[in-house]
């Protein structure tokens, strides 16, 4: 099965990605508990398909650039990213705002459908 990696999301987004998408959705651990060996072991999977950044942060960022150095892509819905314009515009893959998972209203399926399944 399939893997999409975020950093937050709400309980309906990974109800319905497991649901209308099929795929396993995994979340970031606890801020207090994370550890780049953590983060690797996730990232490192042959099955993540996808990353999901909803918050940039300390973390965020060091995982976008675990993710990027393997190849992975990366969806960004925090306008925050504008912030960090090299990253914006030479790591990121996606941009969506729209598709934060941690709002009950996102609308990541129909991106996910629509823009990733196109790139894929």
């Amino acid at each position: 099965m399939s893997i999409i990696y975020t950093d937050r999301c709400c309980k309906e987004s990974i109800d319905n990605i497991n649901t209308f998408l099929k795929k396993q959705l995994v979340t970031r651990l606890d801020i207090d508990s994370w550890s780049i060996s953590d983060a690797m072991s996730i990232i490192t999977l042959p099955s993540l398909e996808l990353a999901v950044i909803n918050i940039i942060d300390e973390v965020s960022v060091i995982e976008i650039g675990l993710l990027h150095f393997m190849c992975k892509p990366i969806l960004v819905t925090s306008d925050t990213i504008k912030n960090y314009p090299i990253i914006k515009n030479k790591v990121i893959d996606f941009i969506d705002y729209a598709s934060d998972l941690r709002k009950i209203d996102n609308t990541f399926i129909d991106w996910y459908i629509k823009k990733y399944m196109e790139v894929k």
